[in-house]
């Protein structure tokens, strides 16, 4: 099914990510998929058909990655890497936000120590990988690509840059979901923005 909403001279097409037949159906100058890797590889293709006849052809992706190399991960591989990155007000040290750095530490056999510090307003905060002082996650901050030379911008972000959820809630999550490979892929995909793959999925 398709939903049409004209905005002026503008009309914004509403298409399920899998009704194939409705993807081919209109042209248009922008197209904007979200949930990438929910969708149907066929549906994808006949999508992007409808830019062939647009001087613009503006072509966005958006979601949660699933396994590595695959889906928005591998778009994300090809892009030119753009991760936000934080000051330690200590130190000076730039660095991104990363789980296993800033917030947990891996002890080895699926045992983690909490790097991060209570900040005394129910919460918990990320330290600095280099000097170990409290992060600011809602501070200063800017994106650092990584490759410049790339054309296609990629972003990547995670929950630990939303100022509505405690990392302290990520953590208890992220204790319970040891052992279980469907919350962790979650942790992973959804949490954390990144993708992750159970020892089903590589075999």
């Amino acid at each position: 099914a398709m939903t049409l909403k004209q905005i002026g001279r503008a009309a914004i097409y509403f298409v399920g990510a899998n009704q194939t037949a409705s993807m081919a159906e209109a042209p248009a100058d922008v197209l904007l998929i979200d949930e990438y890797d929910r969708c149907a590889e066929e549906s994808i293709e006949l999508a992007k058909d409808r830019l062939g006849a647009s001087p613009l052809q503006a072509f966005h992706v958006i979601g949660n990655p699933s396994l590595p190399h695959r889906g928005v991960s591998e778009l994300y591989e090809d892009s030119n890497q753009n991760v936000w990155n934080l000051k330690c007000q200590s130190c000076r040290e730039w660095q991104p936000l990363e789980w296993l750095i800033n917030v947990a530490e891996d002890l080895g056999g699926g045992h983690y120590r909490l790097r991060a510090i209570d900040n005394g307003d129910g919460d918990v905060s990320p330290v600095c990988r280099k000097c170990s002082s409290p992060l600011d996650r809602y501070g200063y901050g800017e994106w650092v690509t990584k490759y410049p030379s790339r054309q296609m911008a990629g972003y990547k972000v995670s929950q630990m840059m939303c100022g509505a959820i405690k990392i302290s809630r990520m953590w208890d999550y992220f204790l319970r979901a040891q052992g279980n490979s469907t919350r962790l892929q979650r942790f992973w995909n959804s949490l954390m923005g990144e993708p992750y793959a159970t020892t089903e999925d590589v075999l």
